[in-house]
C-alpha cells in the first residue's frame, strides 16, 4: 500500500488474511508507505476455518512519512488450533503518526512482537490493545518502542484477560536513546486473572539513556474485584450478571482508544461473546 505525498485516503484499505490448509504454512506479507503529508488507514482481519492447524507468520513493514499518519487495526480471531508468529515493524519520520491496535482473541499460539522506530523530530506512536484468551491458548505480545529523535511521544496501553488454562505474556520495553531528550512515554499493561489454571505475566521495562524526559510504566494482575461484585449484587443483579458487568467496564477504555472507532461495536460484539462462551461453559 502505497500513499503518494499529500494524499489522503478517502476510505479504509481492508485486508483479509487467512492462513491455508491443515499442515500448511504461509508467510503474509504487508507493506504500508506513506509519504510526506499522507494519510492511510488501513485494517487487517488475521483469520482461519475452524479445525485448521496452520501455521501463518505475517510480516508487516510500515513507513511514515515526514508529516504522514498511518492507521494500522489488526483483528486476529483465528481458530482455536492455529498459530500466529506475527512481526511488524514501523519508522516514524518528523512530526509523524503512528496509530496502532490489535485485538487477540484467537489461535492455540499467537504472537505479536512489534518494533517501533520514533525517528524523526516530534514523532510519535499510539498503540493500544486488547486481548481475550480461554482453554489452552497462549497470547504472547513483545512490544518495543525506542525514542530516537528529540520530543518524540508515545503511548503504549494493553488490557486482557485470561481464563481456564489459558496464559498471557506482555513483555514491553521503552528504549530512549541519548539523541531522545524531551521525551515523553507512557506504558501500561492490566490483566484480569478469571479462573484457577489460568495466568497472565506482565514485564514492562523502561531504559532511559536521555536525561531530559517524561516517562512512566505499570502493570497489573489480579481477579476481579470482590468490592464492586458486592456493590452490583447490592443493586440486584446475581453474580453472573455482576461479573459479567465488571469484564465488559474493564474493556471500555482501551476498545475506546481504538485507531478507527467504527469497529468498535464489533469489537465490543467479540470481546462480549467470548466471555458469555465461557460462562456458558461454567469455567469463568
Amino acid at each position: 500500500i502505497h500513499a503518494e505525498p499529500s494524499v489522503v485516503t478517502p476510505s479504509v484499505v481492508s485486508i483479509d488474511l487467512q492462513p491455508g490448509a491443515n499442515g500448511t504454512v504461509s508467510f503474509p506479507s504487508i507493506v504500508i508507505e506513506a509519504e510526506e503529508h499522507a494519510d492511510v488507514s488501513v485494517v487487517v482481519h488475521l483469520r482461519s476455518h475452524d479445525g485448521s492447524n496452520a501455521l501463518v507468520i505475517p510480516q508487516f513493514s510500515t513507513v511514515v512519512g515526514s508529516g504522514a499518519r498511518v492507521s494500522l487495526s489488526l483483528v486476529q480471531n483465528l481458530g482455536y488450533e492455529a498459530r500466529s508468529i506475527a512481526y511488524l515493524r514501523t519508522e516514524v519520520g518528523a512530526d509523524a503518526r503512528f496509530l496502532f491496535g490489535e485485538i487477540g482473541l484467537g489461535g492455540k499460539l499467537a504472537r505479536l512482537h512489534l518494533d517501533v522506530g520514533l525517528e524523526g523530530r516530534g514523532s510519535s506512536a499510539n498503540v493500544v490493545g486488547a486481548y481475550f484468551g480461554e482453554q489452552e491458548q497462549v497470547l504472547d505480545y513483545r512490544y518495543f518502542i525506542r525514542h530516537i529523535g528529540t520530543n518524540t511521544r508515545s503511548d503504549m496501553f494493553l488490557k486482557g484477560a485470561v481464563e481456564d488454562d489459558a496464559r498471557s505474556v506482555f513483555t514491553g520495553m521503552i528504549r530512549i536513546e541519548e539523541s531522545g531528550q524531551k521525551t515523553e512515554a507512557f506504558q501500561t499493561n492490566r490483566n484480569l486473572i478469571l479462573s484457577d489454571g489460568a495466568s497472565a505475566q506482565s514485564v514492562p521495562n523502561l531504559e532511559i539513556l536521555a536525561n531530559d524526559v517524561r516517562c512512566g510504566h505499570g502493570s497489573a494482575v489480579g481477579p476481579l474485584d470482590e468490592d464492586q461484585r458486592y456493590y452490583l449484587m447490592s443493586r440486584g443483579l446475581d453474580r453472573v450478571a455482576a461479573d459479567r458487568l465488571q469484564v465488559i467496564g474493564f474493556f471500555e477504555d482501551v476498545l475506546g482508544r481504538f485507531p478507527r472507532q467504527e469497529l468498535d461495536p464489533a469489537l465490543r460484539t467479540m470481546v462480549t461473546d467470548t466471555y458469555e462462551g465461557v460462562t456458558a461453559r461454567g469455567t469463568a
